[in-house]
């Protein structure tokens, strides 16, 4: 189970998305990665910009680079 949580600059605004236009117009140092294994297991939240990946964000999300990361 996993989410992007995406903050905007002014930290006024939150969101979850999955689409790709959305997910590229936050900032890596606000956007948090946000998972856990299982409803039993605790939430893990990681800032974006601390998890590495090759090329774009996009295709990242699509190999699972980025929430298949530990």
């Amino acid at each position: 189970m996993t989410s992007l949580l995406l903050i905007d600059d002014s930290e006024n605004s939150l969101a979850t998305t999955h689409h790709p236009e959305t997910i590229r117009k936050f900032s890596h140092e606000t956007t948090l990665v946000i998972k856990r294994k299982s409803h039993l297991e605790p939430t893990v939240v990681r800032p974006l910009a601390e998890i590495p990946y090759h090329g774009d964000l996009i295709h990242a999300l699509i190999r699972d680079e980025i929430l298949g990361s530990e």
